[in-house]
């Protein structure tokens, strides 16, 4: 989350390499998605160990969610998800360069929602 610069240089570079805007948002879309799905389970008290089976995920990504998800909220997750959305939208209505719309994205993930307010 806080190299903002490493993921603004893969951003580019995996625009250049001609992938989809629609595809990268989805991709990152998916792990905050997964990332939600953990935390909410984590908060409710379920063991680390069973959440890749009721999830129907590889153990090793929840295990890399669970440890992405240390220091945020179920606050923050659902901030994020909310710019993703927005950023969905506008990639699909605004006519806007998709690859502005997908770094002004990173950059707002790389905040923890209190500053990005």
């Amino acid at each position: 989350r806080q190299d903002a610069a490493a993921a603004l240089g893969l951003i580019d570079e995996l625009l250049r390499d001609k992938e989809p805007p629609s595809q990268l948002l989805g991709l990152i879309a998916a792990q905050y998605r997964t990332f939600l799905q953990v935390k909410n389970l984590l908060e409710d008290g379920h063991a680390p160990g069973r959440i890749p089976s009721m999830l129907k995920k590889h153990p090793f990504a929840v295990d890399k969610a669970c440890k992405g998800v240390r220091r945020l909220t179920v606050a923050d997750l659902e901030y994020y998800m909310q710019l993703l959305n927005k950023t969905d939208m506008a990639l699909k209505t605004t006519g806007q360069s998709q690859q502005t719309l997908l770094e002004i994205l990173i950059a707002g993930l790389c905040q923890k929602p209190e500053i990005a307010n």
